[in-house]
C-alpha cells in the first residue's frame, strides 16, 4: 500500500502550512473528523511585567520556523495520502484513496499574567493573543482546503497499463495541488503581513 507525505510549516513558504478562521471553528471540527486529522496546540512560556519585557521574552523564546526565522507562533502540519491498486481491464486501477494529516500549533503563554499590575497590559496581551490565533486559524483553513483537494486526486487517477504509471499520476497531481496551496499560503501571509493586519502585532 503506497503511502506519501509532505511536511509543512506555518508563516513561511516553501512548505505548505496549516491554519483556519476563528469563525470557522465549528466547520473545522466537522472537517477534522471527516479528514482523520489530529490537532494539538503546544505552548512556550514567556514572562514580563511590561510591554517591552514581554516583547523581549517573546523574541528570546519564540520558535524558529523551517525558514530559519523566528515567529511568535507557528503551525506545522503533516499530510499523508494512502492508496491501494488492483488489476483492472485497463491494467491497473486505484481501489481506495485516503488522506489524513496532523497539525501542531505553537503559541506563546504568558506565565505570570496573574501577577500583572496593569489591567490594560493584560487586555493588550489578550487582544494580541486572540488575533494571533485568528491568523493561525486562517492557515488551518487553507491546509484543510488543500487536503480536501488532494482527496479528489483519485478522480484523475484513471486506470493505467501499469501500477507504476498510476503512482506517477497520483504523485504529479498531488504535487501540483501542493504547489497551488503553497502559493495561497504565500499570498495569505503577504496580504495579512503575517497577521499584523489582523491585529497580531505586539507592541
Amino acid at each position: 500500500m503506497p503511502v506519501c507525505s509532505t511536511r509543512c510549516a506555518t508563516i513561511f513558504i516553501p512548505s505548505v502550512m496549516a491554519r483556519i478562521c476563528a469563525t470557522c471553528l465549528a466547520a473545522w471540527t466537522v472537517l477534522a473528523g471527516v479528514l482523520d486529522a489530529a490537532e494539538r496546540t503546544q505552548t512556550y512560556d514567556i514572562a514580563g511585567a511590561s510591554v517591552s519585557e514581554l516583547r523581549e521574552s517573546l523574541n528570546r523564546r519564540r520558535p524558529v520556523g523551517p525558514d530559519g526565522l523566528p515567529h511568535d507562533a507557528i503551525t506545522v502540519w503533516d499530510i499523508r495520502w494512502r492508496y491501494t491498486t488492483a488489476p483492472s481491464p485497463g491494467g491497473c486501477a486505484v481501489t481506495s484513496f485516503d488522506v489524513s494529516f496532523d497539525i501542531v500549533t505553537t503559541m506563546p503563554r504568558w506565565v505570570d499574567e496573574a501577577d500583572a499590575s496593569s489591567s490594560s497590559l493584560v487586555q493588550r496581551w489578550r487582544s494580541y493573543h486572540a488575533a494571533l490565533l485568528v491568523h493561525e486559524d486562517g492557515h488551518k483553513r487553507i491546509a484543510a482546503d488543500a487536503v480536501m483537494a488532494i482527496r479528489k486526486v483519485r478522480d484523475v487517477a484513471a486506470p493505467q497499463s501499469t501500477c507504476a504509471e498510476v503512482s506517477r499520476l497520483i504523485a504529479a497531481a498531488a504535487s501540483r495541488l501542493l504547489d497551488e496551496y503553497r502559493e495561497k499560503e504565500r499570498r495569505y501571509d503577504v496580504e495579512t503581513d503575517h497577521g499584523r493586519t489582523q491585529g497580531a502585532r505586539f507592541p
